[in-house]
Formats: structure tokens, sequence, C-alpha cells
């Protein structure tokens, strides 16, 4: 299989009305792994609940689309989010995407649909050519205008974000989770080269949990060493 086919891919569950359509309201994360034997496992994380899948292969390749196909069932419990289908093709860039779509699409007049992008960092074709952080002391960190919590980067592109929100009942809540970069792509109108999902589970006092879309303005050296992170208000 090829490279952009394998290793991890990590992104946002959200909704359209129009398909083709970029993701309009972000309800949840979605995450993969692609074995080289072809395995595919994952979770899709929604509404507080964690829903599983896996496949042994993909169903088939797409000669026409230059994808592979797998159709999958995730599963939390008793509960499923009905058939998704997992197309995994390559961008402009030879970065792995994987686009999702849901036998079940209504969810409140729209549609549910997943993104997920491949883990540059993960793959051993590209090491040298990734994005390094600064790590220790030195290590990044933003502070989200919408919520006010604290985006810290780490090795590899993870990303930890933490501090206190405003509560259900106007007192404050704390809370804390960890992401996943991505990148492997550039927006020429907005400068965005990287992202990351803020999502925080519906817990006491925080009813409908946290789920935004961040995008990110990063800048790096000539030796690719991160020199600064940007988060972009309002795109």
């Amino acid at each position: 299989m090829p490279d952009w086919s394998v290793g991890s891919f990590d992104g946002v569950l959200g909704t359209r009305t129009v398909a083709l359509d970029p993701v309009s309201e972000s309800i949840g994360s979605i995450s993969l792994t692609v074995a080289k034997t072809g395995r595919i496992s994952g979770k899709v994380l929604t509404g507080g609940r964690t829903y599983s899948f896996s496949a042994k292969h993909f169903d088939a390749y797409d000669v026409t689309a230059t994808n592979y196909v797998v159709t999958v069932t995730p599963k939390s419990g008793k509960y499923t989010l009905g058939e998704m289908t997992i197309a995994i093709g390559a961008n402009d860039d030879g970065i792995g995407v994987a686009e999702c779509t849901f036998d079940d699409e209504d969810y409140v007049g729209a549609t549910m649909f997943g993104y997920a992008v491949q883990n540059v960092w993960k793959r051993t074709d590209l090491k040298g050519s990734t994005a390094v952080f600064p790590t220790g002391r030195k290590a990044l960190s933003i502070t989200l205008a919408k919520t006010g919590l604290v985006a810290k980067f780490g090795k590899n592109g993870k990303v930890r974000v933490s501090g206190k929100v405003a509560g259900d009942n106007g007192k404050a809540v704390s809370v804390s989770c960890s992401a996943q970069l991505q990148t492997g792509f550039y927006n020429e109108a907005t400068g965005e080269n990287a992202l990351f999902l803020l999502y925080v589970a519906p817990k006491k006092n925080l009813a409908e949990g946290i789920c935004e879309v961040i995008p990110l303005a990063i800048t790096t050296d000539d030796n690719l060493n991160v020199t600064d992170v940007q988060e972009l208000v309002g795109e």
C-alpha cells in the first residue's frame, strides 16, 4: 500500500447541509489507524460517547477516484452511528486524507461527515521534512480566543489544552484534553497551514461540552524549526 494510505489519521466529525460543502458545524472527533497489512481501526467521539470501529482490510480500491474504500459500523455498547464509509486518498502534496460518509445521514436536517488528515510525523518517508516544535521550557503555547484555554504544542504535533471555562451554572469548570495537529496543506487566502480539533466531552456543568476547529498559521525557519504559532481568529 502507498505511504499516503497507511498510518494515523485525525480529524473532525461535522455536519453540512449540502454535499461537498465544508463542515458547517463540528460535533465530534474522528481518528483511525491503517496498518501496512490493510487492517483498519479507529474511533468516533461525539455526544459524550466513544464509538469504535475496525475492519480486517479495505473493501475495494477505486481506480477512478484513486482511493481505498471500506464500510464500517461505529459502535458504543448498544448504540451505533449506522454504516460509515471511509475513502482514503492523497491530496496534492501526497498527504493521506480520509473522507467519511454515513448511511444514516440525517442529523437535525443536515448530513454527518468526517474528515481526517494523515499524521505526517509518523510517516518514515517524510522524516526530516516535517516541522520541529521546541520542547521543555521553550515549548510554544497560545491562549485560544473563544474559550480562553491555553494550547501548548509539543513534539510531533501533539497539542495539550487546559484551563477553565464558564460552566452552565456560571461557575468556572476545569477542562483538559489532548489533540493531534493536522498539517500538510496551505490556504493561500488565509495563511492557514495547520489546525487541530478542540474536543471536550460533555461533563457536569458543561452539558454541551466543547467542539471547535482551531485554524493556525505556523512559522518555521530554514531548518523547519517552529518559531511561531498564531490562531487565525474569525477564520
